[in-house]
């Protein structure tokens, strides 16, 4: 006779038997199986919003996982591997062979405790980690949302691996009382256990909420941060400015200096629509030419400004930071972005990959009012500015509406090697320089037409192999031979054109204007001067060597032949140009005892010249004294070659003459006192 199933009103008469603390304990154990598998799909719920708001709070950072796996590749190693230890004992199988070697099928307590607590360990030191990490990047003045989102994530898988490694001990090591009451042998036997149970709503919704409430927990834990702690920014804009109204350069050096401002932690000057902006170490600052007060103000604390270019030997500041746009209307630079952090503080310079996360943020302002008009992170690579877009890599962004026109990739352009070869820099009002074809040389592109690339031509570099741009407008010999200004020892015929009209942009100036037969271009006097300064058309007599190298042979001689004005479209000698291309500063009247300030001359190659006092224990060593003092008032080129801490740069509204107070021997040091010169026609 085959066996009768057991009713339930049976079972319940069973149960009823069993000792009190039994059925207590049958009860707890019910009902903690029955919240950790609710709250299993609350965790995995939770890492499902982690996943959503990566995409949210995602601020372009690619590459990510590479740093991330060095982070916490261990870690979670170690946790799943505890993790499969914790489901291994807790098999049937493991119960068998248990019973066979041991004598007992229960899986061992310790194990059970110990395991679930290591996941919970290892789960919570990785997100202790990404926790540091998004703390580290917010120092250096970046918010990286996806970090947060990450370490929400792992606190979601952690929990959930650890809920499940808890639920299997207890299954495993309680089954009879983690189990439910009617447990037959067959089909039949299981049959009153799978029948609907009717759950009221409040059973329902309060199986709802605990499944929901990781997600809300770890999500209301990450949003904190995110929406609390911003990236610390300091901004104050200025008012427009009509085009009628903007200031020019001025064409002659004036006869005074209207003002003078101590800048600490100077770092790069350049010329925009309005007047100066000079970056330090704490910002940028757009300078009023007339009178030198802060017309506005970027700052952002903790920010790393990256040096665009090594030794661009333009200005005794020494390395270039800030790019201008052919109309000096935006201004653009980098900063050591988030990437450099989560690369493990590697900063690429020499062999950047394109597969690290982005090492830098590129900001581009509006010289005029100070407004930030595009900002996003950067692997490196190419930097250029028209009047109207932003070349950043591989990628071309317009300027007014903050939007990605193209990149190499759709536009089916080679992508070059992320090295230091690519031009940084001004490029034409509507063209950009581009490395092509298999030896990398340099092409010429419209911005509006990506597909129709013109090889470009000789064009003439400074003695770092980089072109001179001087608002758009380039010099190069009418020969076929590679640049000869890195050697200035063989002349050449240079004419000088702009960059648009060389790549073909509808409606530009194609003419050429013949600059005569010169050893090259002078990159330094042609950035201070915003002109293309050549090179005379021979070299001194005792022939010079290269450009660092000619100080002790140009000592006395000037290094500036033909002047070509982008402005104007004149060509002229120095003496006779407009501008201080040919400018020398120096102190010719050092500190005595009867004069213990000294005085600097600034000279253009027309004879005039203008007197600078310096106010005696304002500078930290005794002016006019050294090489470095530049006595024989040689012009900037020959100064610089031999270290002098003076320099100029002609701006609109405003002549600029800088002096480097800081120690001598301290290349660290950027005290610098801009005199700012005005009256100048």
């Amino acid at each position: 006779m085959p066996p009768t199933a057991e009713s339930p009103s049976g079972a319940d008469t069973g149960a009823a038997a069993e000792p009190p603390a039994r059925q207590h304990r049958r009860g707890w154990s019910k009902r903690l199986t029955s919240i950790l598998s609710t709250l299993r799909i609350g965790f995995l719920l939770a890492s499902a919003t982690a996943v959503g708001l990566y995409f949210l709070w995602d601020i372009g950072l690619s590459h990510l996982f590479t740093p991330l796996r060095k982070q916490c590749q261990y870690p979670v190693l170690i946790a799943v591997g505890l993790w499969a230890a914790c489901a291994a004992i807790c098999t049937k199988s493991f119960s068998e062979w248990a019973e066979l070697n041991v004598g007992t099928s229960k899986p061992p307590k310790i194990p059970l405790i110990l395991l679930p607590a290591g996941i919970a360990s290892c789960a919570g030191y990785t997100v202790w980690r990404i926790i540091l990490l998004w703390h580290e990047v917010l120092d250096a003045g970046f918010h990286v949302g996806e970090l947060l989102a990450v370490a929400l994530g792992l606190a979601a898988a952690g929990l959930l691996a650890t809920c499940d490694a808890v639920l299997r001990g207890i299954r495993a090591y309680r089954p009879r009382e983690s189990a439910p009451n009617n447990r037959g042998h067959g089909r039949r036997r299981w049959v009153p256990a799978l029948r609907r149970v009717p759950l009221s709503r409040r059973a329902v919704a309060a199986a709802g909420a605990l499944a929901l409430l990781p997600s809300v927990v770890l999500t209301g834990i990450a949003a904190v941060p995110h929406y609390r702690w911003t990236t610390p920014v300091h901004h104050t804009t200025a008012a427009p400015i009509s085009d009628s109204q903007l200031p020019s350069a001025p064409a002659s050096l004036g006869s005074q200096a209207a003002w003078s401002k101590d800048v600490d932690g100077m770092l790069d000057v350049v010329g925009g629509a309005a007047g100066p902006v000079v970056l330090t170490t704490t910002g940028l600052m757009g300078v009023n030419p007339k009178d030198g007060s802060v017309r506005w103000r970027y700052q952002r604390d903790g920010a790393v400004y990256s040096a665009l270019v090594s030794d661009r030997a333009t200005q005794s500041l020494g390395d270039t930071y800030l790019i201008t746009s052919p109309d000096h209307r935006h201004i653009a630079l980098r900063l050591s972005g988030p990437g450099f952090i989560i690369n493990g503080g590697k900063q690429n310079h020499g062999s950047p990959d394109r597969q690290d996360v982005q090492t830098y943020v590129s900001l581009v302002l509006d010289s005029v009012t100070g407004k930030v008009t595009h900002e996003h992170v950067s692997a490196g690579g190419a930097f250029q500015l028209t009047d109207s877009a932003l070349l950043d890599d591989t990628t071309v962004y317009s300027l007014d509406k903050d939007t990605k026109l193209w990149d190499f990739r759709s536009a089916g352009l080679q992508v070059p090697s992320l090295g230091p070869g690519a031009y940084i820099g001004t490029a034409g009002h509507a063209s950009f320089l581009i490395e092509s074809g298999n030896d990398s040389r340099l092409s010429l592109i419209p911005q509006a037409h990506p597909d129709q690339i013109t090889a470009a031509p000789n064009l003439l570099e400074n003695h770092l192999g980089r072109v001179v741009v001087i608002d758009g407008w380039v010099a190069y010999f009418d020969n076929n031979a590679w640049s000869q200004a890195t050697t200035m020892t063989e002349t050449g015929h240079a004419y000088a054109a702009s960059l648009d009209g060389l790549a073909g942009v509808p409606g530009a100036d194609t003419q050429t204007y013949d600059l005569g037969v010169t050893l090259g271009v002078n990159a330094l006097a042609s950035y201070a001067s915003g002109t293309l300064a050549m090179l005379p058309s021979s070299p001194p007599p005792n022939t010079a060597d290269r450009f660092p190298d000619f100080r002790e042979f140009w000592d006395g001689v000037p290094s500036v032949g033909q002047v070509f004005d982008p402005h104007s479209k004149a060509v002229k000698p120095a003496r006779e140009s407009a501008g201080i291309s040919g400018i020398a500063v120096g102190i010719a009247s050092p500190a005595t005892e009867r004069k213990p300030g000294g005085q600097i001359t600034a000279r253009t190659p027309d004879g005039h010249s203008v007197s600078l006092p310096i106010a005696p224990g304002t500078t930290f060593y005794a002016p006019g004294t050294g090489d470095s003092s530049n006595s024989q008032l040689n012009d900037l080129a020959v100064a610089h070659a031999g270290g002098t801490y003076l320099s100029a740069v002609n701006t609109p509204g405003v002549t600029l003459v800088t002096l480097n107070a800081a120690p001598p021997g301290n290349g660290a040091s950027r005290y610098v006192r801009i005199y700012g010169i005005t009256g100048g026609k």
